[in-house]
């Protein structure tokens, strides 16, 4: 899969959306000022992602880029449960950014919005990586992966391939039927790696460490968020 130039791929910076009425409190929780990172740019970003805590392991160095719209149903997801918290959260902030640019499949590269209280954050398409065992899976993103299944729709999702190190889990036998809509993150959460990774002490060294692009990283077990 080679990286394409997407004619949307400017890196901007600009008001968005419709300007409210006066007297009249806007519903969204985003400020209008939304930053788009062209996916150059963002992939040449990526290859520098390490692993967790190890900070000379480089999985993605020579990894290949695309982003397409796709089903996540067809995919094979790598954790046992979704929060129903963030659920929520996610839905209502996929509809924001939608809102602000124009359609869900312009969420197809790194995104940097501002919310109510000033602060910035950072969103990126749902991470599916080709596994060293040769399935395609989420490693990124399941929560929304898990939204736009349940609305029947496409989504622009990043797939990696030729990744240097092994994935951090194994695929489910039911696939997305092994995964349930939870209060707290419980404590069995995927199917580690034997071995590599199934010991306390090596449990998250094969973690990305995504944290620049908006993920929260690993959650401990009873976490609601």
């Amino acid at each position: 899969m080679d990286n394409e130039k997407n004619e949307n791929d400017k890196e901007e910076e600009k008001d968005i959306g419709p300007t409210p009425k006066k007297g009249k409190k806007d519903k969204t929780h985003l400020k209008k000022v939304i930053k788009k990172i062209s996916q150059d740019e963002f992939f040449e970003r990526l290859k520098k992602v390490s692993l967790l805590n190890q900070s000379g392991k480089l999985p993605y160095a020579e990894a290949r880029f695309e982003i397409n719209l796709a089903r996540p149903s067809e995919l094979q997801p790598s954790t046992l449960y979704v929060l129903k918290s963030k659920l929520s959260f996610l839905a209502f902030l996929l509809d924001e950014l939608s809102r602000h640019l124009n359609g869900i499949e312009k969420i197809d590269t790194l995104i940097e919005y501002q919310n109510e209280f000033g602060f910035w954050n950072q969103i990126i398409p749902p991470v599916v990586e080709l596994t060293d065992f040769g399935e395609w899976m989420i490693l990124d993103g399941e929560h929304r992966s898990f939204i736009a299944m349940q609305r029947k729709i496409e989504i622009p999702m990043l797939f990696i391939k030729n990744v240097t190190y092994p994935y951090p889990c194994l695929s489910f036998p039911g696939r997305w039927n092994s995964v349930k809509i939870v209060e707290r993150t419980p404590e069995h959460k995927r199917i580690l790696r034997k071995g590599l990774n199934d010991t306390p002490e090596t449990r998250y060294s094969l973690h990305r460490d995504l944290r620049k692009f908006g993920s929260k990283g690993t959650r401990k077990p009873l976490s609601p968020i």
